[in-house]
């Protein structure tokens, strides 16, 4: 089997060296979506990290920054999909007040260890609370989703 293997490899090299695999086709847009990704302007949580990381050690880059970045970005696209929900017959009602009341959790957790965050301090009490401020908005956007699906019902 492993002389097998060996034989794919100058087949490899030979496509490679040959140009292989015809181009992706052309589908008008000259722009590739990475570009279009970056074009795109910063989020609220986005703007929310720098400012308070702008002034963080490498240490407390390392034990909070992801933990912040996530708390942010999940809140940013919970907010995105309770703001997309459109109940004008108010079915979802009940999904919606669910979805605000997790989202009112996250955000009064947040405010709590904000000083912590604009000193960056990042010991085990701000790890964990900001652990409990994704899990919040975690279920603020389940929430919000399961509104969306039912009031486009």
């Amino acid at each position: 089997m492993k002389r097998l293997q060996w034989l794919f490899v100058p087949l490899a090299v030979a496509l490679l060296a040959c140009g292989g695999a015809e181009p992706p086709a052309d589908t008008g847009d000259a722009t590739p979506a990475t570009a279009k990704a970056a074009a795109a302007a910063p989020t609220a949580g986005d703007l929310e990290y720098d400012r308070l990381t702008a002034n963080w050690s490498d240490g407390a880059l390392e034990l909070c920054g992801r933990g912040l970045r996530d708390a942010l970005g999940t809140r940013d696209l919970v907010q995105g999909a309770l703001d997309g929900v459109k109940d004008s017959d108010n079915k979802a009602a009940a999904e919606i007040a669910d979805a605000r009341h997790w989202l009112t959790q996250g955000d009064d957790r947040m405010k709590e260890i904000r000083p912590a965050l604009e000193a960056g301090t990042c010991d085990p009490k701000v790890t964990t609370a900001l652990d409990e401020v994704w899990q919040f908005y975690v279920k603020a956007g389940t929430s919000a989703v399961q509104a969306g699906q039912i009031a486009g019902s």
